[in-house]
């Protein structure tokens, strides 16, 4: 049974991330349409469609989240790898449909983002997390060893020298609480750093692709958007 919510689960997480892309190809095209409409006012017709399809995808994704949050609440793990995987191969065989190279621009950007920084951080944080445990473990048993032999604190004037002890444990906790943190948050901007950095890369490529007349304005619009949706939804998390 267990094994059958897991494929579920999967199923469901691969859907939730690609509907987010497939809303982009939407909008992007009907962006793309509008904009055309200009010129061509006969192609303004394609746009009610568009935008029904783009609250189709919508509606989707709603839908299979909330299965998807019922789904994990009987399985012991989520399948975050699992769905990464699965969203990255799709998204790369998709993207390099329109050129190889963008295909495989965007399964290093996959593996990157989706994989090499997240594991490597968690590497890192499960040592800064035993860290601090550590720290708050030896803090909390000092104070109840203190808690119980107060008397004798009291009785050989231990008082001051016991307060500068715990402000001193205290004070060790919450630096290492802060490091934990600042990992976290150094995790964000890489994170954040790589994304901007592939879909610059991406824009470009396209770019050089349609002065090269390898690639239609549309075409352009339509996987630079799905190109840049698809890094933040490649996670692990």
């Amino acid at each position: 049974m267990e094994k059958t919510l897991n494929i579920i689960d999967i199923i469901l997480g691969v859907i939730v991330h690609l509907s987010v892309v497939f809303a982009a190809f939407i909008g992007a095209e009907d962006i793309y349409i509008a904009v055309n409409g200009v010129r061509e006012p006969g192609n303004l017709r394609q746009l009610p469609l568009g935008l029904s399809l783009f609250a189709l995808v919508v509606v989707v994704r709603v839908v299979c989240g909330l299965f998807q949050a019922i789904c994990s609440r009987y399985i012991e793990k989520r399948n975050n790898a699992a769905i990464c995987i699965t969203f990255s191969i799709i998204m790369t065989a998709l993207l390099a449909i329109e050129h190889p190279v963008v295909g495989i621009i965007c399964a290093i950007a996959y593996v990157t983002i989706g994989g090499m920084i997240p594991v490597s951080n968690a590497m890192n944080i499960e040592k800064l997390k035993e860290s601090y445990q550590e720290v708050r473990e030896e803090g909390n048993d000092f104070i109840a060893d203190v808690a119980y032999g107060i008397d004798e604190v009291l009785q050989y004037g231990r008082g001051q020298d016991t307060i500068v002890d715990i402000g001193k444990r205290s004070m060790d906790a919450a630096d290492a609480k802060q490091k934990l943190l600042d990992h976290e948050k150094s995790k964000q901007q890489l994170l954040a750093l790589a994304r901007s950095v592939f879909t610059v890369i991406i824009l470009f490529l396209l770019l050089f692709l349609y002065s090269r007349g390898k690639m239609s304005m549309e075409d352009l619009f339509i996987v630079c958007a799905g190109a840049v949706f698809s890094f933040r939804e490649c996670n692990l998390e």
